[in-house]
């Protein structure tokens, strides 16, 4: 029998998922706030991200639509201005989580194909 050593997991850094999530929008952070689990292996955890995600992303767009029929534009301002940064914030947050369960040692991924 032939032991077969596990290449070790290719994850997203924090410091990645924030980005993308920032300059992303919300489909970044989804893709992002995912890819950790998915590289772990953790199928339960990245079904119930993908779930939780989709939440965000209908409840932002339902809040952009209901700041359009406001007369004033500052809800408006105060979503479009202040989305990147939270996003960005959960990104890094929810990022750490899977590199502290990966086993072993655990490979960040860059370069143009993440």
């Amino acid at each position: 029998m032939i032991a077969v050593a596990h290449s070790p997991a290719r994850l997203v850094s924090p410091l990645q998922a924030a980005l993308g999530a920032f300059f992303g929008g919300t489909v970044g952070f989804v893709f992002f706030s995912r890819a950790n689990y998915v590289a772990v292996g953790d199928r339960a955890r990245a079904s119930r991200m993908l779930a939780a995600s989709i939440a965000v992303f209908v409840v932002w767009h339902a809040a952009v639509a209901i700041a359009f029929f406001n007369a004033a534009p500052v809800p408006l301002t105060m979503l479009f201005g202040g989305t990147p940064f939270a996003l960005m914030a959960a990104a890094h947050v929810v990022a750490e989580k899977p590199i502290s369960s990966a086993e072993g040692y655990a490979v960040f991924r860059s370069g143009w194909s993440v």
